[in-house]
Parts: C-alpha cells; structure tokens; sequence
C-alpha cells in the first residue's frame, strides 16, 4: 500500500475551530442569537443560534490528523444550531439531542454548569431513526460534530501527569509560577493553592519535596 499520502476522505482535514475534539473551561456565557448567515436555507429563514464563551479555556484532544487551535488569552467561543426564529428546538435536533440531552444525563441544564468548569466533547451521538427508502430496514442517523457535556475531566491522569511535568526539577516558588501560567494548569486551581500552601503532594501525590525541589516519587532515593 502507498505511503505518505491521504487516499480515504475519512483523512481529510477539518481545520481549525471544527478540529477540536474536546475543550475545558469555565463556561461564563450562554446567549440565543440571530444567525450570522443572512441567507436561509430553501427560502426560510436561517436559523437561531446559542453562542457560548469559556475562559481559562484549553483544547484537550484535537481529531485525527488535526494541528493544535491556539486559543487566545485562553478564551473560546462556540456556537450550535437553535432554532428557526420564534420556533422551539425540536426533539431530534442537534441542540436537543447533543447539548441539553448530554446536560441532562449530567444531573443539570446547560445554564446551570454557568461559572463552572466543564468538558464539552464532540461525542458520537444518535438523533433519530429511520426506514431506508423502498425497504424494511432501519437506519440510523447519528451525529459527532455537536457540542456534547461530559464529566470534567479533573480528576484525569492525562491532567496529573502534566502537572508533574510541570513542577518536577522547580522548587517551591518556581513550581508556583509554573502553575500559575500554564494554560491547562490554570483550569486546576487546587495545585497552586497546594503548592503557594506549601502541599502540594496533598494533591499531587506523584511528586515528593527534597532539599526543596519537587521530584517523583518513583525516583526519590530513601
């Protein structure tokens, strides 16, 4: 088979804003709007949107083959599909089925994460199903480009490795800088306030403090 070039649409790249697989920030607002497209869609109108913003935003997981987006001032701005103007979102709508349904199986409504931290993925999702045209047969149409709520990925070891990472080598009031700096690190207050309390191995407990400088434990000689 031939290497070094893309032969499958599947490959292909999205780019950018539709390149992100998983992003985590606080979420500080949540707003319906009129569509930026002046043109509908077969002569109605184009439908509303519900914009929202993360601050101390990070991109946790770009899709396959996707370049990292760079956030600025760790800030993000999203966008789903509402509804036509004046009109109720229907049931099997991207915005029932991924954003309020995801919510929902989170014990919330999407207002009540507001000032919260959060994990929104785009996850493979079923909106409805359907009759294949001229047969008995059942399809399903499904969806993994919306916006869906899933559990905050705190408490991750993906996110505790990277926090050693950072520390590891620094004594005390470097590692703090380190925390307080760090795009990522930021959405984890609980390890600069251990670290500025002198305690962080409380919280972190792959690293050790010796002869004031964080190590990992593993590596500690006893």
């Amino acid at each position: 088979m031939p290497e070094g070039f893309v032969e499958s649409t599947k490959e292909a790249s999205v780019g950018g804003y539709q390149g992100i697989k998983t992003i985590r920030g606080v979420l500080v607002r949540l707003e319906k709007k009129a569509s930026k497209f002046t043109e509908g869609f077969g002569g109605k109108p184009a439908p509303d949107q519900m914009e929202f913003e993360l601050s101390d935003a990070a991109v946790l997981e770009m899709k396959p083959n996707e370049e990292e987006f760079e956030l600025t001032d760790g800030k993000f701005t999203g966008w789903e599909t509402y509804a036509a103007p004046g009109r109720v979102p229907h049931k099997n709508s991207t915005y029932m089925r991924c954003w309020v349904a995801s919510a929902e199986a989170l014990g919330k409504s999407p207002s009540q994460f507001l000032n919260e931290y959060v994990t929104l993925s785009r996850v493979d999702t079923l909106l409805f199903k359907r009759k294949k045209e001229g047969t008995d047969e059942t399809e399903e149409i499904r969806t993994d480009k919306h916006w869906c709520f899933v559990k905050d990925a705190e408490d991750t070891g993906d996110i505790v490795e990277h926090i050693t990472g950072l520390v590891v080598g620094k004594n005390k009031s470097a590692a703090v800088r380190a925390l307080l700096i760090d795009n990522r690190a930021k959405q984890y207050p609980m390890y600069k306030d251990a670290a500025t309390a002198d305690n962080l191995p409380s919280v972190l407990p792959t690293v050790k403090l010796v002869d004031d400088v964080f190590q990992r434990i593993e590596e500690v000689k006893e």
